[in-house]
């Protein structure tokens, strides 16, 4: 399960408006179990995150900003084989590292 709506679409953030290369913020999902050392299922997080999301305002009267002022990038989870995770999460990152832009990882 990988975002997975249940029609084979990947769920991704609603308020993801830009591409990678304008965006001011990228968001990455890293769905991975491996190191879990009682009960499995950290794999769900970046999905149900995304879930969850579309239930915040994008409004802060607080700081009198709006999410959707801001260019924001959801690249989805990264897909990784068991095997070579480590070496497939580092590419993934030192890529997002390159083009000097803020982050956030969902897992």
């Amino acid at each position: 399960m990988e975002g997975d709506k249940g029609d084979g679409e990947i769920m991704k953030l609603y308020y993801a408006n830009s591409d990678q290369k304008n965006a001011d913020v990228v968001i990455l999902g890293l769905p991975f179990d491996k190191t879990s050392s009682f009960i499995p299922g950290s794999r769900f997080g970046p999905e149900f995150i995304r879930l969850c999301s579309e239930n915040i305002e994008d409004y802060s009267p607080y700081q009198d900003k709006s999410l959707l002022d801001l260019k924001i990038c959801d690249l989805e989870d990264l897909q990784f084989t068991i095997k070579d995770w480590q070496l497939e999460t580092q590419k993934a990152l030192s890529d997002i590292l390159d083009i000097k832009k803020q982050f956030i990882f969902l897992g």
